[in-house]
């Protein structure tokens, strides 16, 4: 007789998947995608190592979809922190909300969670977490680009190419925040200093 799932079956099975991907979070949030270990990441969920190849077709895939969900939920929060400053400024302007809202959001959310941050931003990880993040680049970078876009309609910024100065943006900002995600404690101020760079770059007023 061929086995058949039942609604039972295919809870268990969807349980134990997300306790694996809890547990890889947990493990990457502490140490990292290189010392995250099937092992370590096993024991996390209560399971044998060889468990996770049931889950997953290798460590490599697991810790992909673990950078997808964290990823996608700094994005998410980055995100609407800008949708909120721009329905705050949509009478008078808000060129300036939206990009401090950007920047505070990412590096206050990359500070308190440092070595994540420091993975999903920085860590040699494989291939499959590059294609990742580099996707995750690209959604930032859009939605910079836009903020650039509105700033340049409301004649806050000059006519400039938004394809060219939203990506560097990103990059400023990422690359402001390598030292820091490195030491303990906040680096006196890094989020001000940042948004004011921002905003020189595209010609706005601090």
């Amino acid at each position: 007789m061929a086995y058949r799932t039942t609604p039972a079956t295919r809870e268990a099975k969807r349980s134990r998947r997300e306790a694996l991907l809890r547990s890889a979070h947990e493990a990457v949030a502490e140490t990292g995608f290189a010392a995250a270990s099937v092992k370590a990441i096993a024991a996390g969920a209560g399971v044998s190592a060889g468990t996770v190849y049931t889950y997953f077709g290798s460590r490599e895939e697991l810790l992909a979809e673990v950078f997808q969900r964290a990823a996608a939920a700094e994005f998410a929060a980055v995100r609407d922190a800008v949708a909120r400053a721009a329905a705050d400024g949509a009478t008078d302007g808000s060129l300036t909300r939206e990009l401090t809202a950007l920047v505070h959001t990412f590096a206050r959310r990359a500070l308190a969670g440092r070595t994540l941050a420091w993975a999903l931003l920085i860590e040699p990880a494989g291939e499959l977490i590059d294609a990742h993040r580099l996707r995750f680049r690209r959604q930032y970078a859009d939605l910079t680009e836009a903020i650039i876009t509105r700033a340049i309609d409301s004649g806050q910024a000059p006519d400039q190419d938004v394809h060219v100065v939203g990506p560097a943006l990103i990059g400023l900002i990422s690359e402001a925040l390598t030292g820091p995600l490195s030491l303990e404690g906040e680096a006196p101020n890094l989020l001000t200093t940042v948004t004011h760079m921002c905003l020189r770059a595209i010609g706005g007023s601090p």
